[in-house]
């Protein structure tokens, strides 16, 4: 149980998710603890280099991950 500015409890697990463009997919992180899912990005990225030895092309992600841990 967490709660957020809109409701005051939510259920269950938040994740993230990586999914490739070759149909790959790393669950990167799952919390039942509340967190701002735009501490994930640049952690995210540098695992998709651990992986594939490069950073991706392109990265598709919601307006939360641009207000990250700047």
């Amino acid at each position: 149980m967490r709660g957020k500015a809109r409701s005051n409890v939510e259920f269950g697990a938040k994740i993230s998710v990586s999914v490739t463009g070759d149909g790959f997919t790393f669950l990167d992180r799952l919390s039942y603890n509340p967190y701002n899912e735009g501490e994930d990005l640049k952690a995210q990225a540098r695992a998709y280099r651990r992986r594939y030895g490069h950073y991706p092309k392109v990265i598709c992600a919601d307006q939360i991950y641009l207000h990250g841990d700047d």
